[in-house]
């Protein structure tokens, strides 16, 4: 079975086909197609004998088998399959019509495989291949690129020989351009394969695939191959192996960056991100520590740096245009590199950067990379005989030789595999130098150790972690971003990928846990899967919380409780569960509000410390975000107008404000607990927010439109950043896992009430605004005082505690007094409300004055049903418009009137106390027309920000200036979109966006 001792069993065959054995009987039988005939003889070739019976039947035989009593046939012009009895080939039986271009067939029988031979027990010692010769004897061979050692059992690859690649895959080829046999089974199965390395040591071939955007590896012999990076990267073109300290390095044009992993693909980092200008080509020299790449971009050069991407200089940056290939040749201490536009091959002395030589010029080429090795430099040509690789002399290259031709202009990279290159050593080849991640060798015997995930310990080898980091969703995979230095690109944590739990992650939560456990617990929830799932922060410890939950959106954790919130569309429900089911008054899996069909309930979020919960609501028809109680009671709605899908929903907890996004209108917006207060922080596209995210100054999203991570400032909206773009899938869930993210305990007014008197509110920067009920007056030291200390009868509640709140706040979902009187179920649920007041939907009671003055006093707009046209009140005020307002509103420098009225004319336009959109005060002027305050990064935006679009006049037209496709180019040459045509609102400062609606 070696291929020895062949021997030619019968001739003059007439197309012989269909090769069958008989293991019972030892017989070989086959087809005679052109006879029609099947014919039989001993496996020797002695006793052939001849079935003619089928001359008739059998039109164009095209395969055989045998098993038992039966043979079983194949006829192509027939198109049928059949049987016949194997002793005389007589009873003729068709199985099946209509079955052409059968070409081959076996019969399944597990009693034809059995018997021994010497290959069957430990592969018969062979390393690789092991043939039977007889039946005590066998034969060991070798794949391509190996040859068998003189103990005739192991194989051994040969020591050197040229790897190149073409987009279908990467080939090996021997050194000698007069041998044209193969060094290497053909690696296949790639798209668009560029950059190709070895380890020898590890007999392993790496390269690049840029069709399938991801790094893989194979061992020579190809008994083993996996994919080592497969996330995360553009354009990878370039790849160099460290076979010391075991990294390997890759180059990514798309996203100009330079990074490192292990040969295994962990640890992975960013080794240079700054001043790289489209990187193709990269080498390494692990003995000197160098780090060698070539750049494309405006200014093409060939830089050098440490391995750990420090101390780098530029060695070349003049004639060149296109540096393709690069290549180190360790004997001479040189650096070559081939160039695409001048047609050349030039080399210098690698550590100064001096003695620069063309090794090869010539015309009508195209170079796309070079490899040195021994006395000779090798490089791809594909202009020369449709695509080939070429060899000469480094001393000169006259006299170049062609080793293979044909190969296409897909033939991209050539490299020397060899095994004389890995010599030496450095500080990181023994135990990775001590470090815990990764180790930098930077020259003359120093080595730098570097976490990719993590911060390096003081003792400048361990890694420790991060306080906290941003996690985020990209379906498949979870991936997280620096919270304390946004331009280091590396993951605070190792990202996630595993597909056999992993399908489609939307919503994330997370329980803050590493000072005790040393990891925090991660909740998501997989819409693949229908499940909810925990995992730790180090990926260990994963296990199923909850099956079929439906599509769940929201996810929200109760730390105290330990309990997992969540929101499921398809069933219009909010559940919860206690994670540890055997903590004592843990809570069973229960629906703690039940919506209606209509009602489909997406983003969650908790405020442990009121026992609020507030989620967002995508009723087609009435899309709100609601609240209630973490029980689901005294369920109420706080946002119903001038919104769509929000998509995002989260809580500042230090500020107790919410923010919210709405991915048609394309806002982020913020509002306090009752919805009051609405404030747009930022204007986008539409479809551009998805998830939310609160931490210190800034807000976070995940981008559906650009699939990309962002962050603002969470007051103003300005200093917009991109983290991460270019993101595969739409990045969907994100959180802030944090030790004060969810911690509403950081509330300034959880602390002596922040030292107020009487109402403890704060401003959107979370500073304290103390504030006094009904009619008492604040005095410096933040007391409250009243000439009465008796409640007003008609106006007042009287606490249980003795103290006084407007009665209007009562029943409204907040506690107000501190005692939580105003709020309790057997009174708000038995009530009628006092002479003066009137009932709302919802249970409130609203002052009869302020029923059908076209503001919602109820919230829930009862108050504003079945009116018709009213004057206003005595204690009302009429906006220019004709509409009624409180009093108390008017020069408030919140715009009440449509016209903006009520803060024209005001006295009081001192903005350094404007804390309502909390923030810093020097930052904001006055509109002076108004009594608002505003931004200077305001002014000529297109957005009407004092009321009286004062920001907005007098702005420089841009008549040049084109909007993009979905939005509408303002007289002023400002641009908004086009969803915000005739919404009844002038985005444009003339109201151009209104006009002819």
């Amino acid at each position: 079975m070696d291929g020895s001792n062949s021997k030619v069993l019968h001739q003059n065959q007439r197309d012989p086909l269909g090769l069958s054995i008989d293991f019972t009987a030892n017989k070989l039988y086959w087809i005679s197609s052109a006879n029609g005939t099947i014919n039989r003889c001993n496996l020797d070739g002695s006793g052939l004998e001849v079935l003619d019976t089928l001359k008739r039947e059998l039109a164009k035989g095209t395969a055989l088998a045998v098993m038992g009593g039966k043979l079983w046939w194949a006829d192509d012009e027939s198109a049928q399959l059949g049987t016949v009895t194997k002793r005389d080939g007589r009873n003729f039986v068709v199985l099946r019509n209509k079955t052409s271009g059968v070409v081959h067939m076996k019969v399944y029988d597990r009693e034809g495989q059995k018997g021994r031979n010497p290959c069957q027990v430990n592969n018969g010692g062979c390393s690789q291949l092991c043939f039977p010769t007889s039946e005590n004897t066998r034969s060991c061979s070798c794949t391509v690129g190996y040859n068998l050692r003189s103990d005739r059992s192991s194989c051994e690859g040969v020591d050197s020989f040229l790897l190149y690649s073409i987009h279908e895959g990467i080939r090996g080829i021997a050194l000698d351009p007069n041998d044209n046999s193969e060094a290497l089974m053909p690696i296949t199965g790639t798209l668009f394969a560029v950059g190709v390395d070895f380890h020898a040591g590890n007999d392993t071939v790496y390269w690049t695939d840029m069709g399938l955007n991801r790094i893989s590896r194979a061992k020579r012999d190809q008994t083993w191959r996996e994919d080592v990076i497969t996330t995360g990267i553009s354009r990878v073109e370039g790849i160099a192996v460290d076979w010391i300290a075991g990294n390997l390095y890759w180059t990514d044009h798309g996203f100009n960056l330079i990074e490192i992993s292990h040969l295994n693909g962990a640890y992975r980092s960013v080794v240079i991100s700054e001043g790289l200008d489209q990187p193709r080509a990269i080498a390494v020299h692990p003995q000197k520590g160098y780090l060698f790449w070539t750049e494309w971009g405006q200014n093409p050069c060939i830089g050098r740096s440490r391995l750990d991407g420090s101390d780098q200089v530029t060695l070349v940056n003049s004639g060149i245009v296109w540096p393709n290939g690069i290549s180190i040749d360790f004997e001479e201490n040189t650096l070559y590199w081939c160039d695409a536009r001048t047609d050349k091959i030039e080399r210098i002395n690698l550590e100064t950067g001096e003695s620069r030589e063309i090794v090869l010029s010539a015309a009508n080429v195209d170079l796309f990379s070079v490899a040195v090795f021994g006395p000779y430099i090798y490089w791809s040509d594909r202009a020369h005989s449709n695509g080939s690789i070429r060899r000469a002399f480094k001393t000169g290259t006259n006299e170049a030789a062609t080793m293979r031709s044909g190969l296409g202009v897909n033939l991209k990279d050539v490299t020397v595999f060899n095994r004389d290159r890995e010599k030496g050593t450095n500080p990181c080849a023994r135990s990775n130098g001590g470090c815990q991640q990764l180790c930098f060798h930077l020259g003359s015997g120093r080595r730098t150790c570097s976490c990719a995930h993590g911060r390096l310990a003081d003792d400048g080898f361990a890694c420790e972690r991060y306080e906290g980091y941003l996690l985020f969703s990209e379906r498949t995979i979870l991936k997280s971003i620096h919270l304390s230095d946004e331009n280091d690109l590396n993951s605070p944590v190792q990202p996630m990928e595993n597909p056999a739990f992993f399908k489609n992650i939307v919503a994330l939560a997370f329980d803050y846990s590493q000072s005790k456990s040393g990891t925090n617990r991660i909740f998501f929830s997989d819409a693949h899967y229908g499940n909810i799932q925990l995992i730790n922060d180090d990926w260990t410890g994963r296990y199923i919380i909850a099956e079929n939950v439906g599509s769940v959106e929201g996810l929200a954790y109760h730390r105290a409780w330990d309990t997992l919130y969540w929101t499921s569309s398809t069933i219009s429900t909010i559940s919860r569960q206690t994670v540890d089911q055997k903590k004592v008054g843990a809570y069973p899996r229960q629906a703690v509000v039940t919506l209606s069909e209509e009602d489909h309930p997406h983003v969650l979020a908790l405020d442990e410390c009121q026992s609020l919960m507030f989620w967002t609501n995508w009723n087609e028809q009435r899309p709100s975000i609601m609240r209630s109680t973490l029980a689901g009671k005294n369920i109420r709605i706080i946002i119903s107008s001038d919104i769509l899908t929000p998509n995002g929903l989260t809580i500042d907890h230090k500020a107790e404000k919410l923010y919210f996004s709405d991915g048609s209108l394309g806002k982020i917006e913020s509002c306090d607990y009752d919805g009051s207060s609405r404030y747009v922080i930022l204007k986008s596209g539409t479809g551009n927010f998805y998830g939310l995210a609160i931490y210190a100054d800034f807000i976070y999203w995940s981008d559906w439109t650009r699939r990309a991570v962002l962050r603002s400032n969470k007051y103003t909206g300005g200093d917009t950043k991109v983290l991460r773009a270019d993101i595969p899938h739409q990045p969907m869930g994100i959180i802030a896992v944090a030790k004060d993210t969810n911690n509403c305990e950081l509330s300034p007014c959880r602390h002596m009430n922040g030292g107020c008197g009487d109402l403890c509110l704060l401003t959107a920067h979370g500073r304290v605004n103390c504030s006094c009920r009904g009619e008492r007056v604040l005095l410096d030291d933040n007391r409250c005082v009243s000439e009465n200390s008796l409640c007003n009868i008609y106006t007042e509640f009287e606490c249980g505690n003795g103290e006084c709140i407007d009665y209007q706040l009562t029943c409204d979902g907040v506690a107000h007094c501190k005692d939580k009187s105003d709020e309790k179920m057997q009174y708000c649920d038995n009530r009628t409300c006092r002479r003066g007041f009137r009932p709302c939907y919802n249970q409130r009671c609203v002052a009869s004055g302020r029923f059908c003055d076209g503001i919602d006093d109820c919230g829930d707009n009862s108050d504003e049903a079945f009116c018709s046209n009213t004057t206003c009140g005595s204690s009302e005020i009429s906006c220019k418009d004709g509409s009624c307002v409180p009093m108390s509103a008017w020069c408030n420098q919140v715009i009440d009137c449509a016209d903006a009225s009520d803060e024209k004319n005001c006295n009081h336009t001192d903005c350094s106390h404007f804390y309502k959109l909390g923030v810093k005060e020097k930052d904001f002027i006055s509109c002076n027309s108004t009594s608002l305050c505003i931004h200077p990064s305001w002014i000529c935006d297109g957005a009407n920000d004092c009321g009286d679009y004062a920001d907005e006049t007098n702005c420089q037209v841009s008549h040049g200036q084109k909007c993009e496709e979905g939005h509408f180019a303002c007289p002023s040459g400002n641009c908004i979109s086009s969803v915000w045509l005739c919404d009844g609102q002038k985005d444009c400062e003339d109201g151009a966006d209104e006009f002819q609606c």
